[in-house]
């Protein structure tokens, strides 16, 4: 379920309207349509406000498998720090050897695709389709692979 209609849905459970909830949270009214509407997504600091307003939890209010970002609240300003948004990345060593393993298993999937296809239209056999089709698409997945870890490493050496 989306962040937006778990606000709608807590905010209608408690029998409020959107006006109340922006009064509560000082948050303005078109913004908490926006919101509700899944228009745009709650920064950190509004996921706060809404969960307190709601007298619930920030997790509670997030979309299923996402959290806000939230890892503290300053208690004496009551600023919110928000982690950085994390990135799957991969480290030097393993775009490395991506770079090294995915050519060579490109190429021996190609090698199964060339003689799969040569056997099929040598013998048409049905089942040897099905092998064509595997093998052509873990092709497809190396070579992106490869490129996706070369222009890794690209970057990466750019930023030392």
């Amino acid at each position: 379920m989306d962040a937006g209609e778990k606000i709608a849905q807590r905010r209608n459970a408690l029998r409020l309207s959107v006006d109340d909830l922006a009064k509560r949270t000082a948050i303005p009214f078109d913004r908490i349509e926006s919101l509700e509407s899944n228009e745009s997504s709650p920064s950190a600091e509004e996921y706060l406000r809404i969960a307190e307003a709601l007298g619930t939890t920030p997790e509670e209010l997030m979309p299923d498998g996402l959290d806000a970002g939230i890892t503290s609240v300053d208690p004496k300003t009551g600023v919110v720090q928000e982690a950085r948004q994390r990135k799957l990345r991969m480290s030097p060593t393993s775009a490395i050897v991506r770079l090294i393993l995915c050519p060579i298993l490109a190429l021996i999937a190609l090698a199964i695709f060339l003689f799969s296809l040569l056997v099929l239209i040598a013998e048409f056999v049905d089942w040897l389709l099905f092998v064509v089709l595997v093998s052509g698409g873990a092709l497809f997945t190396l070579v992106e692979e490869t490129v996706r870890a070369a222009r890794y490493l690209i970057h990466y050496r750019k930023g030392k």
